[in-house]
């Protein structure tokens, strides 16, 4: 009988091993067979939970630390809009995490990494009845509209040359005259910078439904004058003490100063958060409100 070389011992002895190693990685990592998209898809509650925490600090206005929490929810590969998700344990009555994404990195002033996220909330699915869906249309138009505003304006065309018209008069006999042709029209191309969306919203530019005694006050906001909008609203105030527009136009100056200037007063955003709520206990026009307050202002002036 023919014995074993002892030299083949360690290579059975290593085979074992690394047959054993395989099993325990494949019995702790079941999905590391599965292809690219298929591993970056994890349970709908590991999603769910950095969801629900994300969302819940964008509705309290701590934008900055919603951002990681919503980024991790995106990072699982559940990217995709669901009127219900998760499961008992983190329940999700809507889950759209790119639209809080989006409004959250709005808010902080990041319109080109804000614009994508919205654009893919509405990519994923339309439905008509939840809040998010109107909020998320008035973003994106007024995210197109501040990029259409930054893009550089076109080349101005040159003006065709006068012709040169001859000093002396010709030896040969005058012709019949002929009526010069006009010289083609070229519109401007400067175009004035945009201001701020905290100072001037989009509405602005259309036709105001506040009273005709208050536009001066509007062309003031529309300025960023907002030392002349107070004024013009003390003045205005004590003619007629009960106007209710004289609450939104100042609850406007107040909050877009406060925006400006880089959020440094609280008593600016606390008088403006007071003022608005006293246009709308006063019977305020939901029109007038829409066409002064940008969706940004409206959500930082909303009370606590």
């Amino acid at each position: 009988m023919k014995c074993r070389s002892a030299l083949s011992t360690p290579r059975v002895r290593f085979g074992r091993v690394a047959l054993t190693a395989a099993l325990t990685l494949a019995a702790i990592l079941p999905g590391a067979g599965l292809s690219g998209p298929q591993q970056s898809i994890l349970p709908p509650d590991a999603a769910a939970r950095p969801f629900l925490e994300g969302r819940s600090l964008v509705e309290k206005g701590r934008y900055r630390e919603a951002i990681p929490k919503l980024e991790e929810a995106l990072a699982t590969g559940h990217e995709t809009p669901r009127e219900s998700f998760g499961t008992s344990r983190h329940a999700v009555d809507f889950y759209d995490p790119h639209y809080w994404l989006g409004r959250a990195l709005m808010e902080l002033g990041e319109d080109a990494r804000a614009l994508p996220h919205l654009r893919a909330s509405a990519a994923g699915g339309q439905f008509p009845d939840r809040r998010e869906t109107e909020d998320r249309a008035r973003r994106i138009a007024e995210l197109e509209s501040r990029e259409a505003a930054r893009r550089p304006p076109p080349a101005r065309e040159p003006t065709p040359a006068a012709v040169a018209t001859p000093t002396t008069a010709p030896a040969v006999p005058t012709p019949e005259p002929r009526v010069p042709e006009p010289t083609p029209f070229v519109r401007s191309a400067a175009t004035p910078s945009p201001l701020p969306l905290a100072t001037v919203p989009p509405s602005l530019l259309q036709p105001s439904p506040v009273p005709p005694r208050l536009a001066g006050a509007v062309a003031a906001l529309s300025a960023g004058d907002f030392e002349e909008v107070a004024a013009r609203v003390r003045a205005e105030r004590q003619r007629t003490p009960e106007a209710r527009e004289l609450d939104l136009l100042e609850a406007v100056a107040l909050g877009s100063r406060y925006v400006v200037e880089g959020r440094r007063d609280p008593a600016l955003l606390t008088t403006a958060r007071q003022s608005l709520a006293a246009f709308r206990r006063k019977g305020g026009s939901a029109r007038a409100e829409a066409a002064l307050l940008s969706p940004g202002l409206r959500t930082l002036l909303e009370p606590r």
